[in-house]
């Protein structure tokens, strides 16, 4: 159940994932494994957030959190905690999310689990973009394509794409935003997810910015993004611009 959740979600089919994850909890109540139980609990919190019921999702990592650390799972919490920051991002409440990212990668100091810490960086990343920080988020996102590279993780790879394209538009190179918005657009029709068609409305501004170059400029500029190949795609995000060295 666990297994057909995950699938369903990175496929952005959220019926399913709640159908899915909502047995695994039942069966998990059901037998004395505590962690068994905190991991239904928290994967229970995402699809509860998205189908609309915010307070329900926090009420789920709430009790999948005290389960982790009465068993002192540090990196079950570290997990968490960014579970927190993560539904109250895709709600749409960006400000409560920040300070989540910070404990759970305090949580997760001296962990080796690459997979929660990418994505810890990664979704700290962001909101550093969306609130101008734009050193400390390029500091975050290539710690987290990094790690994502190193791990051949698709999914992350394709999401920091895009998220590396709205820091190139935070910081108005318009060119390499485009660039890595094509980049990331091939990347995921390779990945076979739906994440990124759920994310994407969520970076202000993408969608718009070929206005500001033309319609004929900003196909060409999305053109030459498609055509790198993974790794070509990867090491033009993780180059920092000239523009931004001086």
């Amino acid at each position: 159940m666990f297994a057909a959740g995950g699938m369903a979600y990175w496929q952005g089919d959220m019926d399913t994932t709640r159908e899915m994850y909502g047995e695994a909890l039942e069966l998990a109540r059901g037998i004395e494994d505590p962690r068994t139980l905190a991991l239904a609990l928290y994967n229970n919190a995402f699809p509860t957030a998205i189908h609309g019921s915010l307070e329900g999702g926090i009420q789920l990592l709430e009790e999948s959190l005290a389960v982790a650390r009465e068993i002192g799972d540090s990196t079950l919490a570290g997990e968490i905690l960014w579970g927190f920051g993560t539904i109250y991002w895709f709600v749409g409440e960006h400000q409560a999310a920040a300070p989540w990212y910070d404990q759970s990668l305090e949580a997760l100091e001296g962990s080796d689990s690459v997979f929660v810490v990418a994505w810890a960086h990664h979704m700290r990343g962001l909101l550093r973009t969306e609130k101008g920080d734009f050193i400390g988020a390029r500091e975050d996102l290539q710690t987290s394509m990094g790690l994502f590279a190193e791990d051949d993780d698709l999914s992350g790879m394709v999401l920091s794409l895009q998220h590396f394209a709205a820091l190139a538009l935070g910081e108005d190179d318009v060119d390499r935003a485009l660039r890595l918005a094509g980049a990331a657009a091939k990347v995921q029709e390779a990945s076979e997810t739906g994440m990124l068609e759920i994310v994407q409305n969520r970076i202000p501004g993408l969608a718009e910015v070929g206005t500001l170059v033309g319609r004929e400029r900003a196909e060409e500029l999305l053109a030459e993004g498609r055509a790198m190949p993974l790794k070509q795609a990867i090491a033009y995000a993780l180059e920092v611009p000239e523009k931004v060295l001086t």
